[in-house]
């Protein structure tokens, strides 16, 4: 069964010289949703919403929980995320199922904030791809963490952070090896002016996901279809 599996996204706006840089921030939220549970109340906040993500969980190992970690390039750019989702790894038959879709109305940069899902692990990649253009393959590693000192003098974890430029289009994200840790997404798109914010929120428009007597389906210009593709009358 294919599971459509909803973001949260912020809208924050920074106003430069002559444009302005839309960012949407992907986060997980609300309550702790375990595997075979799932909920249709995650929602978009903001006006604009410039990239879709839309998860395959043939056997509900997915999960999501509260697990507070720190990501960023350095310390001084750090963000501590409090939320994950916890993808099934291995445990998924289908190779398909090891995957997020993405699709992005316009184009952008995306950072995608992940762990691997084992402290142990050495073998265990991230890939992002478009058809046969692959444009990130990393190992996660716990090692690769830098550490620094809280206000509690306490030492914790600096995750780095995976960019990637994205035109508009669709694209996979896999992790073929096993189970990966997501605890976020941001993607900035610069825009000239707020007929260009305007412009990019039509083109968002063209695909919706809604929720109708506890039914999940997308509305796409006007015609609404179920989360197989078949139109709904």
């Amino acid at each position: 069964m294919k599971k459509i599996f909803f973001f949260a996204a912020a809208l924050v706006a920074a106003i430069t010289v002559n444009a302005k840089t839309i960012v949407d921030e992907i986060r997980f939220t609300g309550e702790p949703v375990a595997a075979g549970a799932w909920s249709a109340e995650f929602s978009f906040t903001g006006e604009n919403e410039f990239i879709e993500f839309i998860t395959n969980d043939q056997v509900e190992k997915m999960a999501i929980d509260s697990n507070s970690a720190w990501f960023g390039a350095t310390e001084e750019t750090k963000i501590e995320l409090m939320m994950r989702l916890k993808t099934g790894g291995k445990s998924q038959k289908d190779p398909k199922m090891n995957q997020i879709e993405v699709s992005a109305y316009e184009d952008g940069v995306l950072t995608i904030y992940a762990r691997t899902g084992s402290n142990s692990a050495t073998d265990r990649n991230l890939v992002l791809a478009q058809d046969a253009d692959t444009l990130l393959n990393v190992i996660l590693l716990e090692s690769d963490a830098k550490t620094f000192t809280n206000d509690k003098n306490e030492e914790k974890k600096l995750y780095p952070i995976y960019t990637a430029n994205l035109k508009e289009g669709d694209y996979v994200i896999t992790y073929p090896i096993g189970a990966i840790y997501f605890y976020g997404f941001d993607y900035a798109v610069e825009v000239d002016d707020d007929t260009a914010v305007d412009n990019v929120t039509a083109s968002a428009a063209k695909a919706k996901k809604i929720v109708e007597n506890g039914q999940i389906y997308i509305l796409k210009n006007g015609v609404k279809f179920n989360v197989l593709g078949a139109q709904v009358k």
